[in-house]
């Protein structure tokens, strides 16, 4: 039974059609064995009877005038009858009068009784028996003279009923496998939705593509589960995706969390380091959200955070990313850029931007708000060759410009680490941003 509940479902089907075939088949052979038996064993038994009754006729003249010759004679004609084996005609005492034996005659059929009944009208099937014997009164102006006794074999009877049933049973085989070819066939019609749908099961609790979809159609149970199946792949791809966006973006900007920018950033330095790619890393700060926040309240400030993060998306490339870190920091990563000093040039020039643009005033529920934005720039692999030292540096700008009045921007350079507690150390006179690092005037 293990075996059988382990079994791929086709084979289940195919079983089951072919127990059912094999069923009705068996039962039906053999109800029509049986009544083929029977009619055989009719026809032979009432063949017999009426052989027994002509001999009888024949015998009668004999018996009457003592004649054994005669009735030897009228006897003789059952050798063309190939199922007799034996015959004896007995006169009214109960003694032979005239015997006729073939040679398939048995020991048992050399002495007959004539006061034993016959089977002329046997009962249950002759397959069992050895012979069947058949007696019949001689009667003449209706005293009983005589009684012949006849004895026919059932060999010749079991060899046709044998030849008869092999024919059956090699039509039983064909019908058995015409009848597996089409359960082959008509169990694929549920087997193989069905096989079909616990591939794609496993195919999507492997690899976790919820887009994949069973294919089939129908109105039946079949086609209603794998309907359901994706539907239910439908609903887990959207929950999916609602928490992707949940775990990796920020709910009230829509723009990537820190969580999101931190592993973008090791994977574009990792993806510069193989392509000796240039990158730069940018720490937004607004100026006086929280003022705004406080005496506005937090919806206010809300809707703020959301325009301002659509400002800093119009001041970038497409191919940049922009974080919300939290609170009013935001930041930005540049990618593929093909050198430092390129880097630090298109790093320079987005900076400039994002602080013009996010000194404009904003109307925002029918206020108008005034903010600035104070910026700090690291480059890679100038100024840090791995994501803690190049968020370090942009942190460490950001803050540097804040200590000198704040809406500006500032590019990080190496003298700034070691400046503690001085405000603004200026940068070198090489720096890219020796005009730009000084903050933008309130």
């Amino acid at each position: 039974m293990r075996l059988l509940r382990d079994a791929p479902i086709q084979w289940k089907l195919t079983l089951i059609i072919m127990l059912t075939c094999g069923v009705a088949v068996v039962l039906g052979v053999a109800a029509l064995a049986l009544r083929y038996v029977a009619a055989e064993q009719e026809n032979l038994t009432r063949h017999m009877a009426i052989l027994t009754r002509m001999v009888a006729t024949n015998a009668t003249s004999a018996l009457a005038f003592g004649d054994q010759e005669w009735a030897r004679r009228a006897l003789a004609a059952l050798e063309a009858e190939p199922e007799v084996c034996a015959a004896d005609v007995f006169d009214a005492e109960g003694k032979v009068f005239a015997s006729f034996r073939t040679r398939c005659a048995r020991q048992g059929d050399m002495a007959l009784d004539p006061a034993s009944p016959g089977d002329a009208r046997p009962t249950g099937l002759l397959l069992l028996a050895d012979s069947l014997r058949v007696v019949q009164p001689i009667v003449l102006d209706e005293e009983r003279i005589g009684t012949i006794v006849l004895v026919a074999g059932l060999e010749q009877l079991r060899a046709g009923l044998l030849v008869d049933a092999v024919g059956l049973l090699c039509i039983v085989v064909v019908a058995g496998l015409v009848a597996f070819f089409f359960a082959s066939r008509l169990q694929k019609l549920v087997s193989e939705p069905i096989r079909c749908l616990a591939a794609t099961m496993k195919h999507v609790s492997a690899v976790r593509d919820y887009a994949h979809r069973v294919a089939g159609t129908g109105t039946d149970e079949v086609g209603q589960l794998i309907d359901g199946f994706n539907e239910m792949l439908d609903q887990i791809r959207l929950r999916d995706e609602q928490l992707q966006q949940l775990a990796h973006h920020d709910a009230l900007t829509q723009l990537v969390n820190r969580r999101r920018f931190e592993t973008r950033l090791l994977e574009t330095l990792a993806r510069a380091k193989r392509q000796g790619s240039a990158g730069a890393v940018m720490f937004v700060d607004l100026d006086h959200f929280k003022a705004v926040n406080d005496t506005c309240g937090h919806a206010v400030g809300d809707q703020l955070l959301r325009a301002a993060s659509e400002r800093i998306r119009q001041c970038v490339r497409e191919s940049d990313l922009v974080a919300r870190l939290g609170g009013d920091e935001f930041a930005v990563l540049l990618d593929g850029l093909s050198s430092p000093s390129i880097a630090a040039k298109i790093a320079t020039k987005i900076a400039g931007n994002l602080v013009a643009s996010l000194a404009e005033p904003f109307n925002v529920a029918g206020r108008q708000l005034q903010i600035s934005s104070s910026i700090g720039v690291s480059c890679y692999p100038e100024h840090g060759v791995d994501a803690d030292e190049l968020v370090r540096n942009a942190d460490l700008a950001m803050y540097r410009i804040k200590e000198a009045g704040r809406n500006g921007f500032q590019m990080y350079f190496p003298e700034m680490a070691t400046a503690d507690g001085d405000p603004l150390v200026p940068p070198p006179a090489d720096s890219p941003l020796t005009e730009d690092a000084a903050p933008v005037a309130d």
